[in-house]
């Protein structure tokens, strides 16, 4: 998974987060640490193909998000829903973002 903290282009490298699900706690270090993401509201797309189309789709779900009265309430998120290594270029990707009302 990633989460992404604001946007990555051309002109910004941004700030992003690789996240892997774990079942128990564990120590920090100064690479790796633990943490808890928030649950919320969320608008999902399941995007199926290559990762270099992806930007449309994202496109697409803020400009849902938008017309229908909501704003992006935080990171969005991308879950790799299958190994890269064995399907490509048939990837499956969930986009996930937090959303809260306008009003």
């Amino acid at each position: 998974m990633l989460v992404y903290h604001n946007v990555i282009d051309q002109e910004d490298d941004g700030e992003l987060e690789i996240a892997v699900p774990v079942e128990d706690a564990f120590s920090d270090d100064s690479e790796v640490y633990g943490r808890q993401l928030e649950g919320a509201t969320m608008a999902t797309t399941l995007h199926h193909g290559r990762y270099e189309e992806i930007t449309p789709v994202n496109h697409m779900v803020t400009s849902w998000v938008s017309q229908n009265g909501y704003e992006i309430a935080g990171p969005t998120r991308e879950v790799c829903l299958n190994d890269s290594q064995m399907v490509a270029p048939e990837l499956l990707t969930r986009l996930e973002f937090p959303i809260r009302s306008k009003a």
